[in-house]
């Protein structure tokens, strides 16, 4: 009754009732059919594999930043050739995210404002201790103006 007999009688693993069979000429209950899977090629896969080594947060690297990581411990080390691919993958990187890498100056000259700023504020508090300890009451403070 099983083999090679199709009248349709048996129900039971891979034969279902023959009243929910597909009929001819029905349209699919899936037109499309299953979704492919995206192609991934070779080296982007070799890329993302993980390795047993483990960053700074205790998570497994992958392959990439394993390159990256020793790439930087070259450059550090004084290799010149590690040194400028790290540079020009930082400012791909920059560029990418549309930011412009800052020069040497423009670096020098926040650095110089950020000092300034921490020692105004430190005089501002050492003026508000000063006040405190004569017993001045701290006056009142007004809201910024609004533009």
């Amino acid at each position: 009754m099983r083999d090679g007999d199709d009248d349709g009688d048996y129900v039971g693993y891979r034969h279902p009732p023959k009243h929910t069979r597909f009929k001819k000429g029905e349209p699919s209950r899936n037109p499309y059919g299953r979704p492919k899977k995206p192609k991934v090629h070779p080296v982007i896969k070799i890329l993302n594999r993980k390795l047993n080594t483990r960053n700074d947060e205790g998570k497994r690297m992958t392959v990439e930043d394993g390159i990256l990581v020793n790439l930087v411990k070259n450059a550090l080390a004084g290799d010149h050739k590690a040194a400028v691919t790290v540079f020009k993958l930082r400012n791909d990187a920059e560029r990418a995210l549309g930011e412009r890498p800052l020069t040497a100056a423009e670096i020098r000259k926040q650095e110089a404002e950020k000092k300034e700023r921490l020692e105004l504020a430190a005089k501002l508090t050492d003026l508000l201790e000063e006040e405190a300890a004569r017993g001045k009451p701290e006056r009142p403070r007004k809201p910024p103006e609004s533009t």
